[in-house]
């Protein structure tokens, strides 16, 4: 499984369009490919 960590602004235009950075966050939430790495502060801006 690949680890990634997601910018804010790919999350933001991927609530606003259905593109690139949507399929992602498909990818990632629904489709379980990737592992999200986050830190404290970056869930905070998040």
């Amino acid at each position: 499984m690949q680890k990634i960590v997601i910018d804010t602004n790919v999350i933001v235009s991927a609530l606003i369009q259905r593109s690139y950075p949507n399929r992602i966050i498909t990818e990632l939430f629904i489709e379980n490919k990737f592992q999200l790495c986050v830190s404290a502060e970056l869930m905070a801006q998040y």
